[in-house]
């Protein structure tokens, strides 16, 4: 029987999606409580541009970097 050990990058990972839902969760909480009265309409347009964002910046992270040839 051998055992599994979680790496860093497992726990990392369950940090940012915890840290995410928490965010996600507290924005309807403040929008239902009437603190941000802006965001009752436009939550689907933020969550557009939030996920524009972050594909945006995975997509610049795994292209392929060209070297400058040497002089």
């Amino acid at each position: 029987m051998s055992h599994q050990h979680c790496g860093a990058g497992s726990r990392g990972g369950s940090i940012i999606g915890g840290t995410i839902m928490i965010v996600i969760g507290g924005f309807f909480l403040m929008v239902n409580m009437g603190w941000l009265p802006f965001l009752r309409e436009s939550w689907p347009v933020l969550l557009i541009i939030v996920g524009a964002v972050l594909l945006v910046g995975g997509m610049r992270k795994s292209s392929p970097r060209q070297e400058e040839p040497a002089p």
